[in-house]
């Protein structure tokens, strides 16, 4: 069985998409382009999947794919701090923002 996702990744894309592939096959998923399997990446929006299909339940193997795009998703809000430092914060919060706005 093959569960998936589709998951913006910015931080990812932009600290080095070789690295997030290498980053999935230790968590035992499958990173794909949002145009299928040999369609390939555009943007930041990444399909991901549970690499293993088969010897497994069901129930583990979606929460295989869940606890690994939640690992993704939190190293990706790290490398988007890394790599856009508060312009993201700023854009999240538009106006409401002390730091970037001042009122």
């Amino acid at each position: 069985m093959r569960a998936s996702v589709h998951v913006d990744l910015p931080g990812w894309t932009a600290y080095s998409v070789d690295k997030l592939k290498a980053r999935c096959e230790e968590l035992h998923l499958q990173p794909r382009g949002t145009r299928g399997e040999s369609g390939g990446q555009t943007g930041h929006t990444y399909d991901i999947s549970n690499k293993h299909r088969l010897g497994y339940s069901e129930v583990e193997l979606v929460q295989k794919m869940i606890d690994g795009v939640n690992t993704l998703w939190e190293e990706d809000k790290k490398y988007q701090k890394e790599c856009f430092g508060d312009f993201l914060h700023c854009i999240a919060t538009l106006s409401s923002c002390k730091v970037c706005h001042k009122g």
